[in-house]
């Protein structure tokens, strides 16, 4: 449990550390589901834009591809915006690759469009993986998708 702690405090400090600087235009309401992929500890940061979150409908849903016969594990959710809170699921997708297991991660929040001018809802999904980097995907309309690879075994 000490190991969980100290791990989420240093990815709270990576997020503020590496994506205040790139989004100081934009304040960001960021929500963290976490799971664990083979023992190993993935943290998914889903945001949207401060001031967006009354447009929010649903729970965010989080979809996490890895390969078939990968001990899957949901450590953690919290309340989602509004409340409504987050919904993970696991399906089988790729292969290892010698020592590489490739991860995806799909993000859905959905949201009442009529509610903004422009239809748009941005979303911003940072992964902070087990060695601490991180992986960073913006995109639009309340969804966005991020892939990368972690080692298969800890």
């Amino acid at each position: 449990m000490k190991r969980f702690g100290i791990a989420s405090v240093f990815s709270v400090f990576a997020l503020l550390v590496l994506v205040g600087p790139v989004f100081s235009g934009l304040q960001w309401c960021p929500k963290d589901p976490i799971v664990a992929l083979n023992g190993q500890q993935v943290q998914i940061w889903v945001a949207i834009p401060e001031g967006y979150e009354p447009v929010v409908t649903g729970p965010i849903n989080v979809v996490v591809s890895s390969p078939a016969g990968v001990e899957r594990e949901l450590l953690f959710t919290d309340d989602g915006f509004n409340g409504f809170g987050e919904t993970v699921s696991f399906v089988d997708a790729g292969q290892i690759v010698g020592d590489e297991m490739p991860v995806g991660v799909d993000v859905n929040v959905p949201y009442d469009a009529s509610q903004l001018s422009d239809g748009n809802l941005p979303v911003l999904v940072t992964v902070v993986l087990p060695d601490g980097s991180v992986v960073e995907v913006q995109d639009e309309f309340g969804a966005a998708s991020a892939s990368f690879t972690i080692p298969a075994s800890q």
